[in-house]
């Protein structure tokens, strides 16, 4: 066994940033302050003592909101570039995306909303092993189910634990009247471990059969247009996992993230074997 790792950072944490660098065409210091922005959004107990006032971290984000709006409108009049940011800024609603703050913090959730719940999950799988031994054991004698493992992992830490959203009309709803107006929590991280639905709900089972119906990634038109990328990476990563590992032995309890809305971690110490 080596020295100590923090998955989360050393892992979880450049994987997926890396993954959205490729994706948006962000050099090496872009996606390092990536990841620093990303932690300032979703941990409200940064380690960064320069952060722990709110009027820092508002001047840091306000940093991140003028760093995409400088490169949305270099590449809007680049025909050359090809990158997710580009082809969002060249559109026709290009000008609309950058003036209208709505528009605009929808690109701001793309970047940081999807490389924060992969990250959640990506260091949920090695929370999961050590929780269920015996689910990594049975992984290493069959890595054809990586992929249903994929699907329960997501299913069973729930990167994003809720969403709120105001009823437009009054609605009967299994019994409850929701009148027009009402605020009503969807609490996504209850529903993937309903036990009408998911037998043993609380447990973590590579081979539970229904594992790809949980509500990650929402329902309808709102369904997560990332969730390919986020699944082939955490495929990627659990198969190099098990190519190269033994075991990611737990060194202490995992600290979970400071948030009422992301259920992530900001540290996991581990151990390779």
């Amino acid at each position: 066994m080596g020295k100590p790792v923090d998955w989360v950072q050393d892992v979880s944490a450049k994987l997926t940033s890396w993954m959205i660098g490729a994706l948006f065409d962000l050099d090496e210091q872009q996606v390092a302050a990536l990841i620093e922005w990303s932690n300032l959004l979703i941990d409200f107990e940064a380690e960064n003592p320069t952060h722990s006032r709110y009027q820092s971290r508002q001047d840091q984000l306000a940093n991140f909101d003028a760093f995409l709006r400088r490169v949305s409108l270099e590449r809007r009049d680049d025909p050359t570039a090809r990158d997710l940011l580009s082809l969002l800024s060249q559109r026709p609603y290009g000008n609309e995306l950058l003036d209208d703050i709505d528009h605009f913090m929808g690109t701001v959730s793309l970047i940081v909303g999807a490389g924060e719940t992969t990250r959640s999950a990506a260091s949920a799988i090695v929370v999961a092993i050590n929780r269920y031994p015996e689910a990594w054991e049975r992984l290493r004698e069959e890595p054809g189910l990586v992929p249903n493992a994929v699907q329960e992992v997501i299913r069973w830490q729930t990167p994003l634990a809720h969403m709120r959203r105001t009823a437009t009309e009054d609605v009967e709803f299994h019994g409850a009247h929701i009148r027009r107006g009402d605020r009503v929590v969807l609490w996504y991280c209850s529903g993937n471990r309903d036990e009408s639905l998911f037998r043993n709900g609380d447990d973590f089972d590579v081979i539970r059969v229904n594992a790809r119906n949980h509500i990650s990634y929402g329902h309808g038109i709102h369904r997560c247009i990332g969730r390919h990328a986020a699944e082939m990476q955490l495929r990627v990563l659990l198969e190099a996992m098990l190519k190269r590992f033994e075991h990611v032995n737990l060194l202490s309890l995992p600290k979970r993230t400071m948030s009422n809305y992301f259920a992530g971690y900001s540290t996991i110490s581990v151990g390779l074997l």
